[in-house]
């Protein structure tokens, strides 16, 4: 995306010199987004695994009655 915007920049104004990279995000970003996804996986292979077991989610089949 930098290269793209850099490249605009020098074909509308050529006398201007870009210089720079993609500001990484931080360590604990990253840490945060890959422990996201990897739970985000293990809950669909669990499901995937209920289901190929024939299990179902029990807690959301029943309804909650009144007393």
């Amino acid at each position: 995306m930098f290269e793209q915007y850099a490249a605009i920049l020098h074909q509308k104004y050529p006398e201007i010199s870009v210089e720079g990279d993609m500001y990484p995000p931080p360590d604990y970003k990253v840490m945060l987004a890959r422990a996201m996804v990897c739970d985000h996986i293990c809950i669909h292979l669990f499901n995937m695994y209920l289901n190929s077991t024939g299990c179902t989610h029990m807690w959301l089949s029943h309804s909650v009655t009144a007393a």
